[in-house]
């Protein structure tokens, strides 16, 4: 039997098993017709423009585990998941990438995105809990920091709008299909070549088999005499009134045997994630994938939600144990100092922007597997028309990952410092059309090329700070990802 033109996409999408992320039979073979025609639409809109344009179709589908679909692709693939809240997007291929550089980034990537937006041809479907198309990517923590070839695949700031999109939320999942349309697009073929991406893509039904990464070498770590005296360094600069906080970090290096498998490294992380974000930026040279527990803000319609976190102490190993570890950090003047920094700082910086502010009056304690911090979420309301990136540039980077005052905080870490952070502590996330979105802080994160890892991790440094102290500390932030990166799951 052979099947033609617009009809191919819904004979092969009903090939596929039911247990596979797939349309609902209803909405599969409607999609077809729908594409097509929004093909024909955007060719013709094309000539009209005389340039090309996106087209952006979105349809219900049946879920299955994001890991699998990220699995199965190719580079540039990207994930984001919040297992504790039962989100997760993501992105393969890529229907447009933007990118910006310096530090008017977030502004040349936001212009750029509502430029394209503004001009799609967009079916969408009245189930889709975000407005299509949504865009994934980060940000560069600070773009003066010398060139790191570590992160030679990610610029200062980089927008990808994929070609297909796979949303779940709960028990519902939807697929986004983005696609360039030129005045010589031919919509039988594209429509053809998507269906055959699409049907390779849904080969994998089940998680990825296998647990076990290569026996890693020997890491290549910094020895603990220059941290030490980075750390007095700041005090000392603490002390004589130069800055409140700087945020200090360091880099461990892991070779292994064989290359690292990143599925093995998310599958591992995703099991311990808790309340943090899972995310994975595969750009094709090196992979990003880190467990943050931090949000830097999430937009949904007016409501702007930010996590203050700073001050951390160990997990203990009994409830007790625990128990008095939590209240000691609840009870540290330093600990609380360094927290009241971000808090300010945050509050200040939303204050001009929100119609009101939620502010809790003391911190909480927030657990994870290895580590518990101080906490304190703030909620605001703002006016219509706000939009995610120009809240982003405004916060960024917060007093949790670079230090008060800003200015000064940045320049004594590109003087201590003994690595370039690229995107490690910088905006990770994703927008939709209206400007809404979601981006976490990338920390807990590392980047994994190959055979080679460079795990990273970073302690504000405040009065008192102590070098041996905040060492111990960037210890157990290490841990989930060299748990995730080492031999056998522990």
């Amino acid at each position: 039997m052979s099947i033609t033109g617009p009809h191919i996409l819904t004979h092969l999408l009903l090939m596929k098993p039911p247990t596979s992320f797939v349309p609902n039979r209803s909405e599969t073979e409607a999609l077809t017709p729908r594409l097509h025609a929004l093909l024909e639409a955007g060719r013709e809109e094309a000539v009209r423009r005389r340039h090309a344009l996106l087209v952006s179709v979105t349809f219900d589908c049946a879920a299955v585990l994001p890991r699998s679909i990220f699995h199965q692709a190719q580079p540039p693939r990207l994930l984001w998941h919040q297992p504790g809240e039962g989100m997760a997007l993501v992105g393969v291929g890529s229907a447009a990438s933007l990118t910006g550089f310096g530090e008017g980034r977030f502004t040349q990537v936001s212009v750029a995105y509502r430029r394209l937006v503004s001009e799609a041809q967009i079916d969408t479907c009245p189930t889709y809990p975000l407005a299509a198309p949504v865009a994934l990517g980060g940000f560069a923590f600070d773009p003066p920091a010398p060139a790191n070839p570590v992160w030679k695949a990610y610029p200062d700031a980089l927008l990808i709008l994929p070609r297909f999109l796979f949303t779940s939320a709960g028990h519902a999942a939807w697929c986004t299909i983005n696609l360039q349309v030129s005045a010589s697009c031919d919509p039988d073929t594209v429509t053809e070549d998507v269906a055959g991406e699409l049907a390779e893509l849904l080969s994998v039904d089940a998680d990825p088999l296998g647990d076990r990464q290569p026996a890693i070498l020997a890491p290549v770590n910094d020895p603990f005499g220059p941290w030490e005296q980075q750390v007095r360094d700041i005090v000392q600069e603490i002390q004589r009134g130069a800055v409140q906080k700087v945020v200090l970090a360091r880099e461990l290096h892991l070779r292994a045997r064989a290359d690292f498998d990143v599925d093995v490294a998310l599958r591992r992380l995703a099991a311990a994630a808790g309340h943090c974000t899972l995310f994975a930026l595969d750009v094709g040279s090196g992979c990003m994938i880190g467990a943050t527990p931090e949000r830097l803000i999430r937009l949904r319609g007016q409501t702007v939600q930010v996590d203050c976190l700073a001050g951390s102490t160990a997990r203990g190993d009994t409830e007790h144990a625990d128990r008095r570890l939590g209240e000691a950090l609840l009870r540290s003047a330093k600990d609380r100092r360094e927290h009241g920094l971000v808090v300010r700082t945050l509050r200040e910086a939303l204050s001009s922007y929100c119609l009101s502010l939620q502010v809790p009056e003391a911190p909480r304690l927030l657990r994870l597997p290895d580590v518990q911090h101080l906490h304190t979420p703030l909620q605001g309301a703002l006016p219509a028309g706000s939009g995610i990136l120009d809240l982003v540039a405004r916060l960024h980077p917060t007093p949790g990952v670079g230090g008060v005052p800003r200015p000064e905080a940045l320049a004594l870490i590109r003087k201590q410092e003994r690595l370039s952070r690229g995107w490690y502590a910088g905006p990770i996330g994703w927008i939709d059309m209206r400007g809404g979105g979601e981006f976490v802080v990338g920390i807990r994160s590392a980047v994994v090329n190959g055979s080679e890892a460079w795990l990273y991790a970073g302690c504000g440094i405040v009065k008192g700070s102590d070098p041996r102290s905040e060492y111990e500390e960037s210890c157990l932030k290490l841990r989930p990802m060299l748990a995730a990166l080492s031999e056998t799951a522990s």
